[in-house]
């Protein structure tokens, strides 16, 4: 037996690591055939996408994988070389954007690593007395910082555990988010058009308003193309919306608008057409076809994987108005029995996402019907009121029902966020809405933030009559150069908020519409001061000992100590 064995380990055995030789003279053939750099790429990321999606959610790769279907990972169960040939292949083709091939952060497999070295020393080796007792209170606080932790499935939150989260939080306050330079939440997320520099310069301005969180879609497509270069945008965005104090709230799926989506260059926006290139996801060909739904799994529990124990991320949005028919333009290409195979989806993709275990919430806002008492409420919206964690409903109505649908809502005993709202010829305003929604502890999350590519400053009806000249603004909040739409709005939003600064563009981001810094396009550099070791050892003690997880997570999360400590821990 050990004979055969030996033998099948080196005869129909698959070793990753050769994967990297092979792309070589792919890519070279591939060139000598005048293939374009960017099929190139696209061939490379099919190539390497189930590799790819292990190095994701397991945070590293095997020795080998078996040679026979389904190739199951064998032999050593984190080789350093299998890792480091995907990854120089990945760097070295360029199927991470420059912008994010620039970020310096450990890879996934470090942190992993990590972990379990912590989890041998205080396991393992080391099980007397005093010193055993240290380890472990040093090894728990970092728990968020090097890795995640073991999870099992768990099942809705508690009305108690809901409310308690809650109440920890800050009156929540935000925009569905997409930049201005943005028609789509493809067009946001693509590496070819992904615009982290006016991303940036946005979220400054939503801090000055005192917005600290952002409703941010993402798509299954984007997942499905480039596992590792779309999780590496997203920790990219969690970066800069960090240090701008907001919490993003990410949307999973979306029922409204175009129902085929496809990646590469998105179409030019209609002029004078409200959301006039928003595309579905998941699409309805994928909808209809059960075969597609492992793969929407693995985009689900995939990405949460990635974040689940994030303090940055606020909470997960399932799925966007899931029984949406998208009535006018698109309703041809709808399926026909649309809303009976998304009520048959919606709590599978709980389920996944549960099954993760994340420490963030999962919403799904219901928004039509009579929701008043559960038995009135629509199949699709009973639903959403049976699994989530947190309420969530979209209203675009005048002030006295807005009202009356949190009296409603506030019997079902859970916190409650509006998550879509403002529509000024609706009578639905700044300065009516978030009042109201103060007034009950309801956080309120408008439509559009800075009008662009988008158009949701026009309105609904605009697909029927295009009005590219209409000055008013039925969404969005600022124009595109950061001003507001209306002063006396964004000076009640800041009353309310508690903030007192100047809005719009500063003198150093006028005349730098794509988010730069300065005239040159560049950023400015940062000098680094000396960490001399006195100062090292006295911010990872102040660090250790701070209150909560959230609270050691956010500051360690990025600071120069935590990548020392990964390091050193990495070189011992």
């Amino acid at each position: 037996l050990i004979e055969k064995n030996d033998e099948a380990y080196h005869q129909g055995t698959a070793w990753p690591w050769l994967l990297g030789a092979y792309c070589d003279a792919l890519v070279y053939v591939r060139r000598q055939q005048k293939i374009s750099e960017k099929d190139i790429r696209r061939e490379l990321r099919a190539l390497l996408a189930p590799l790819l999606e292990d190095l994701v959610k397991m945070g590293t790769l095997p020795e080998i994988y078996d040679g026979d279907a389904p190739q199951e990972p064998a032999g050593t169960g984190s080789q350093a070389w299998s890792v480091a040939e995907i990854r120089r292949v990945v760097y070295q083709y360029g199927l991470l954007s420059p912008t994010l091939a620039r970020v310096e952060r450990p890879p996934l497999h470090f942190y992993v690593f990590i972990r379990d070295r912590f989890r041998r020393l205080t396991e393992g080796a080391f099980k007397w007395g005093r010193l055993s007792t240290w380890l472990r209170s040093i090894a728990s606080p970092l728990s968020p910082l090097i890795g995640h932790k073991d999870r099992r499935a768990v099942g809705r939150w508690s009305k108690q555990k809901a409310n308690a989260w809650y109440a920890r939080q800050p009156w929540l306050v935000g925009s569905n988010y997409l930049p201005a330079t943005a028609i789509n939440q493809i067009e946001m997320w693509q590496a070819d058009t992904f615009d982290i520099d006016r991303i940036e310069l946005e979220l400054a301005w939503a801090q000055k308003l005192g917005m600290n969180t952002m409703r941010v879609f993402l798509h299954d497509l984007l997942w499905e193309d480039d596992q590792v270069g779309y999780t590496e945008r997203i920790r990219l965005f969690l970066d800069v919306a960090q240090k701008h104090h907001i919490r993003p709230i990410f949307v999973f799926f979306d029922s409204c608008w175009d129902p085929n989506p496809r990646l590469g260059e998105q179409r030019a926006p209609k002029p004078g057409v409200h959301n006039s290139g928003w595309v579905q996801s998941p699409g309805q060909a994928a909808l209809q076809d059960s075969s597609t739904y492992p793969r929407l799994e693995r985009y689900v529990t995939g990405v949460i994987s990635a974040f689940a124990d994030d303090a940055r991320v606020l909470a997960w949005d399932l799925w966007n108005e899931p029984d949406n028919p998208s009535m006018g333009a698109y309703q041809e290409w709808e399926a026909p029995n649309k809303v009976a195979l998304v009520n048959a989806l919606l709590p599978r993709v709980f389920a996944w996402a549960r099954s993760v275990g994340p420490s963030q919430p999962l919403l799904s806002g219901i928004w039509r019907g009579d929701w008043s008492r559960f038995e009135t409420a629509d199949e699709t919206a009973r639903i959403q009121l049976q699994l989530a964690d947190i309420i969530s409903f979209h209203n675009y109505d005048a002030p006295d029902e807005f009202e009356r649908r949190i009296q409603r809502l506030k019997r079902y005993g859970r916190p409650i966020i509006c998550t879509e709202t403002i529509a000024r010829s609706q009578g639905s305003t700044v300065k009516t809405i978030m009042r109201i929604a103060k007034k009950y502890g309801v956080g309120v999350i408008m439509w559009g933030f800075v009008a662009g590519k988008m158009q949701t400053n026009y309105p609904w009806t605009s697909w029927q009559e295009p009005d590219v000249n209409n000055p008013y603004y039925f969404h969005d909040f600022l124009r595109p150069d950061g001003t507001p739409y209306d002063e006396e709005e964004a000076r009640h939003l800041q009353e309310l908020t508690g903030v007192n600064d100047v809005i719009g563009p500063t003198p150093s981001t006028l005349g730098s519409q794509n988010g730069h810094r300065n005239g040159s396009g560049q950023r400015p550099a940062r000098p680094e001061k000396p960490l001399t070791p006195w100062k090292f050892l006295s911010r990872i003690l102040s660090i250790l000992f701070s209150s909560s997880k959230e609270e050691i997570f956010a500051r360690l999360h990025d600071s120069r100590p935590a990548q020392f400590l990964v390091r050193l821990a990495i070189s011992a």
